[in-house]
């Protein structure tokens, strides 16, 4: 990287934090374009594993989690963002429970969140990059690919920016071909969706697999391209494409 530009912006003075809750996990993203379009600051998807240490006060009823965190320049504008979101969605389809956290209730879920464990006992994790436009179809399919493989796993994300992390529980008999299975249905799906999968603890080649299932054959032969600048003998990962 030789150069980069960034875009400063100011942090707003007032923020608040609208919690809503869905059967699970999966059914986070069915109202994900009314979130994205109130301009939130944050969208964080959560589900029980993520929330443990979360009370029952503190969020609206369900099994999976939306954190939206909204600000502006004054408290009231801020509270007025707020509830203009939840009016929107009290009115759609299928709504979801909803809460409006003061001050306490959402720095405790934010402690909560951040407590949390980064992933169920013996497991392995993923990565999915999606556009959140696509999310609604697209968690749905995953929880049954999930179940079609008999994995339990946890799942967080940043939806408005289409980034998922899935932690899949594995046992100590779980048969490595067998993953690298359902890592190719779902890097399929990713690209199924125009997006793409970042494989966990698989072999190289098993990884060079995933990137030709959800890159273009034009990109695919540019890895390889470059690839060949940089070893053309061969001395790095020998006998690999990618």
């Amino acid at each position: 990287m030789l150069s980069a530009e960034l875009r400063l912006v100011s942090a707003p003075a007032a923020r608040r934090l609208v919690a809503l809750g869905y059967e699970s996990a999966y059914d986070v993203a069915a109202h994900l374009d009314l979130v994205v379009a109130s301009a939130p600051l944050g969208v964080e998807a959560l589900d029980e594993t993520r929330l443990a240490d979360a009370t029952d006060g503190e969020l609206p009823g369900g099994h999976g989690w939306l954190l939206v965190e909204l600000g502006a320049g004054s408290v009231s504008e801020a509270e007025a963002r707020a509830r203009a979101l939840l009016d929107q969605l009290a009115a759609a389809a299928r709504p979801p429970t909803a809460k409006l956290c003061d001050a306490a209730e959402a720095a405790a879920l934010w402690r909560a969140r951040e407590s949390a464990p980064d992933a169920l006992p013996r497991a392995a994790g993923i990565d999915l990059a999606l556009a959140p436009e696509s999310l609604a179809k697209a968690l749905p399919e995953l929880r049954a690919l999930l179940a079609r493989f008999g994995y339990r796993a946890s799942l967080c994300g940043h939806l408005s920016r289409g980034c998922l992390h899935l932690s899949i529980q594995l046992d100590r008999s779980a048969h490595l071909a067998r993953f690298e299975s359902f890592l190719e249905h779902a890097a399929d799906l990713a690209a199924a969706h125009g997006g793409a999968l970042c494989g966990g603890p698989v072999r190289a080649d098993a990884r060079a697999r995933l990137l030709q299932r959800t890159r273009s054959p034009e990109l695919a032969r540019a890895f390889a391209e470059w690839k060949e600048i940089w070893d053309p003998t061969q001395r790095m990962n020998p006998g690999r494409a990618l």
